[in-house]
């Protein structure tokens, strides 16, 4: 992987730190890394979520924390839904309702470790936007629709 002037190898520790110093590694270049390294780009992800999907109950739908990312990033779902996230990550995360500067308290996961899971159900239609609070730059969007 390389972020900017540096030419390293992806790992989990990296892109740790490249979370936390984002002036030390533009977030676009590590963005871009880390699909590259995980073999997720957006229409990937948002191809394998439909798969997963139409496999699934429409009232479930499961999430991964992997490489400093929500994937998918963003997803709809009908109300009544419940989204579950597992973190794959080497490092916990947490699902936190809102954003970094103005959390909503809808739903806080609290930080959990690789292999385990946080899930919430949606009862209310709406756009829930949602970040982990050790690493604000990882964000997704949960869209709840009637049916």
């Amino acid at each position: 992987a390389s972020y900017g002037h540096m030419q390293i190898i992806a790992n989990p520790l990296t892109d740790a730190i490249a979370v936390q110093f984002p002036e030390l590694f533009p977030a676009a270049e590590m963005m871009d890394e880390a699909a590259t390294s995980t073999s997720t780009a957006d229409s990937e992800a948002a191809s394998m979520a439909e798969e997963s999907a139409a496999e699934m109950p429409a009232n479930t739908l499961e999430l991964t924390i992997d490489t400093f990312i929500f994937s998918p990033q963003r997803v709809e779902v009908p109300v009544g839904a419940t989204v579950t996230w597992t973190n794959t990550d080497a490092i916990d995360h947490t699902v936190t309702s809102g954003a970094p500067d103005a959390e909503t308290g809808v739903f806080d996961s609290g930080f959990f470790n690789q292999g385990e899971s946080f899930s919430f159900t949606f009862t209310e239609a709406g756009e829930y936007a949602y970040f982990c609070k050790r690493h604000p730059n990882m964000r997704g969007m949960v869209v709840v629709v009637e049916q």
